[in-house]
């Protein structure tokens, strides 16, 4: 957790949080090597970064800092940020060119790039509650959360952040305890083959090219990897290696297709053209039970003629009432995947997670 509410640090918010900064400005003050990790994060984009005095205490916590934590930044009681650790180095001439020194001659050398920074405007004393901490509890300095107050949190509501986002849209946050799942034996079901296995993988080709056109990487199942459709092999551009980070729980590495970015996931697709439309459900309905208070979006990618019997899956009780599934899982036709991907899988721009919302539709 860091402080952002005297007037230096506040600027700095401004120069370098609120204001992103660009990949051509560090060329001059760090090693291609860095270069390329950040390229590769960020994927050309612009970027938030801050950075801390090299005291005793937060060259510390500093070391301590890991790829994927969490950083929040507090500011008057209210926490305006959140973000993940992208990448962190030392480098007093870049923090020079970032922020200057101060009366000392200090500059604020332990950098950190932020990834999916989201702005937020909830006041401290809503999230303290969760943490354990006092209502009046104030921020003094680089601070590093004790690991089993945030273990506390995601053990008993799923992922942290997801949690925090919630708050600050004041939204109700599950427990999971309110959420244990109730599935049919799915052995009993009577589950077809797919009619046209070419069609899964054509789509899940898609949705690997399109995650590139929205500046994002994917995943998809290391058993589909392999799979080539119209000579495209999935496994090509796709991530090579699953983490799990602190919200992504293991059960997704077996989603047809994940899109993610630094450490957290922005979209999760199953693909769907069995008869049952049941399979699917039950993985997206175990992330659900695992992590109940996810708002990144769950698509079910079928066949239009198929929405209705998806529409009607999703209405279950099991999914409906206890884990309310409804609220989290929207449907998306294969061709307008296709059409997506026609328009902007080859220009890559004009393109973001967000247009997916415009083109599928809520359970009705």
């Amino acid at each position: 957790m860091v402080p952002a509410s005297g007037s230096v640090a506040y600027q700095h918010f401004i120069d370098t949080i609120n204001k992103k900064r660009r990949l051509s400005e560090l060329t001059r003050f760090i090693p291609n090597h860095d270069i390329d990790i950040l390229k590769g994060m960020y994927h050309e984009t612009p970027f938030a970064v801050w950075g801390a005095r090299p005291t005793e205490g937060n060259a510390r916590k500093f070391d301590q800092m890991q790829l994927g934590d969490y950083i929040l930044f507090v500011v008057k009681g209210k926490i305006k940020l959140i973000g993940e650790v992208a990448w962190k180095l030392k480098n007093s001439d870049l923090a020079k060119n970032f922020w200057g020194e101060n009366s000392d001659g200090e500059t604020w050398e332990n950098i950190y790039f932020i990834i999916n920074e989201k702005e937020l405007n909830l006041p401290a004393a809503d999230l303290w509650k969760y943490l354990g901490y006092s209502e009046n509890f104030a921020v003094q300095g680089l601070m590093a959360v004790d690991e089993d107050r945030v273990s506390k949190v995601e053990n008993s509501y799923g992922g942290f952040y997801d949690v925090l986002i919630r708050l600050n849209e004041g939204k109700k946050i599950a427990h999971r305890a309110e959420v244990t799942q109730v599935v049919e034996d799915p052995s009993k079901l009577s589950i077809e083959k797919d009619e046209k296995p070419t069609d899964h993988t054509e789509i899940q080709w898609r949705l690997v090219h399109l995650a590139h056109a929205a500046k994002v990487d994917v995943w998809v199942p290391r058993s589909d990897q392999n799979k080539e459709w119209e000579g495209h092999r999935l496994g090509d551009t796709a991530l090579k290696d699953f983490k799990e980070g602190l919200d992504i729980p293991r059960t997704v590495e077996n989603i047809d297709a994940v899109w993610r970015l630094g450490y957290q996931i922005k979209a999760a697709f199953e693909i769907e053209h069995s008869t049952s439309i049941y399979s699917g459900l039950l993985r997206l309905s175990d992330l659900k039970t695992i992590a109940p208070n996810i708002v990144y979006p769950l698509y079910i990618a079928a066949p239009e003629e198929r929405k209705d019997k998806v529409m009607s899956e999703l209405r279950r009780p099991t999914f409906h009432d206890q884990l309310r599934l409804h609220e989290a899982v929207r449907f998306i036709s294969y061709d307008r995947i296709r059409e997506l991907d026609r328009k902007y899988g080859e220009k890559g721009s004009g393109f973001t997670i967000d247009t997916l919302d415009s083109v599928s539709e809520k359970v009705a």
